[in-house]
């Protein structure tokens, strides 16, 4: 099921996994890029800037008859005989997510070997731009991952404007989604890209945007997410300008400033007490707000109005990216999170200073409990930290 086009009519390839090499991309900021790549680390309470020898490059590369399909797990595209992933820290061949039925056609992994099950559409599609980036389909990831991705194509060359753009397939029938991807493209056209089978593209820009999955070893230790924040941030406040404009518009008056409480249904995975939270909450002033039931306008609008921001390890932490005025932030997760920095970084890039809660031993999909008493004792010292 999901991969029964390639299965039919699909050939099983052997492929070798190989890095994108660095001398193949070409920066979009020529000798001097920009390079302010950070990694924040929950233990540590605070962000470290990224100064080993590899720094990830902000930057693009032409390849020649290109082939690839969505993978929502790693950012890949064949070329040849080879299957080809960004330029990372780690030299080591990564261990690739393979499982049944075979996500994006990939059936097993011997060292640096994939066997890839992939079809070939005819006719090839003769030009075409990739913004490959992990699990679009994620709130979280659309908004901090594929969504920067998007604005960083807008800094190709003039000479190539008449490229569209390869976008999910799913998200494009997603009028709210569409009309934010035309706002951070330059009205570029876009492209389906299919999860079904494997497009083929002969001449494909692969843009590499301002976040990457490539673990910083900083000192030993470890974080799951980096970001560039200049680039990042330029395309939070350009969005942001660009909503706050249609929204001067209209004759809805803009919030006050507000403390937000990220509330999340509790009829999902995670499920903790959120009640018996939001009621010390409210003593301290929070609003709950459903961000996963808010258009990205609304949700950029509300958070450009935030004063702290409180709440559990969720996709709704994204969101952030556009609280540049907030003053702290708190959010509770299981132990085994540490290194899950996902959202520490966000608030990284906006300087946001953020106190974290781990609530014990637990996993992605696991109900937990958040002592109470824990819980107002960390909110007392993130506000008393931050008083006028």
């Amino acid at each position: 099921m999901g991969w029964l086009s390639l299965n039919k009519i699909g050939s099983l390839q052997r492929l070798k996994i190989t890095r994108l090499n660095r001398e193949e991309i070409l920066e979009f900021f020529g000798q001097q890029p920009k390079r302010n790549w950070i990694v924040a680390l929950p233990e540590l309470g605070k962000a470290e800037s990224v100064v080993e020898e590899f720094t990830p490059t902000l930057g693009y590369c032409v390849l020649s008859q290109a082939t690839l399909t969505l993978n929502p797990r790693f950012s890949a595209v064949i070329r040849g005989s080879e299957l080809l992933l960004p330029p990372g820290i780690d030299l080591s061949t990564p261990k690739l997510v393979v499982s049944k039925p075979p996500l994006a056609g990939i059936h097993s992994q011997i060292a640096d070997t994939v066997l890839v099950e992939c079809s070939q559409p005819s006719p090839a599609i003769p030009k075409a731009i990739f913004v490959g980036s992990a699990s679009p389909h994620n709130w979280f990831h659309w908004v901090v991952d594929t969504l920067p991705a998007v604005y960083s194509s807008s800094l190709l060359p003039r000479s190539l404007d008449e490229f569209p753009l390869l976008i999910p397939a799913s998200i494009l029938e997603k009028p709210d989604w569409v009309e934010i991807l035309q706002m951070v493209s330059g009205n570029r056209k876009f492209l389906p890209l299919s999860d079904r089978e494997y497009t083929r593209v002969e001449k494909l820009i692969w843009v590499l945007g301002p976040t990457t999955t490539e673990p910083a070893p900083l000192t030993g230790r470890g974080g799951k997410f980096m970001v560039e924040i200049e680039m990042i941030q330029e395309f939070a406040d350009t969005l942001e300008t660009e909503l706050h404009a249609r929204q001067a518009r209209s004759d809805e008056p803009r919030p006050a400033t507000r403390r937000l409480f990220l509330a999340r249904s509790q009829t999902g995975l995670r499920n903790y007490n959120q009640e018996e939270i939001l009621e010390v909450a409210r003593e301290y002033g929070f609003e709950p707000f459903y961000f996963e039931s808010l258009p990205l306008a609304d949700a950029v609008e509300v958070m450009s109005r935030a004063e702290f921001i409180i709440g559990p390890h969720g996709a709704a932490w994204a969101n952030t990216l556009f609280a540049k005025h907030a003053k702290g932030a708190l959010i509770w997760t299981w132990d085994e999170a540490k290194y899950e920095n996902w959202f520490h970084n966000v608030l990284a890039a906006r300087e946001i200073p953020v106190d974290t809660i781990y609530t014990g031993s637990g996993s992605n999909s696991a109900h937990y409990r958040l002592s109470v008493p824990d819980f107002r004792d960390a909110l007392k010292r993130m506000l008393a930290k931050h008083r006028p």
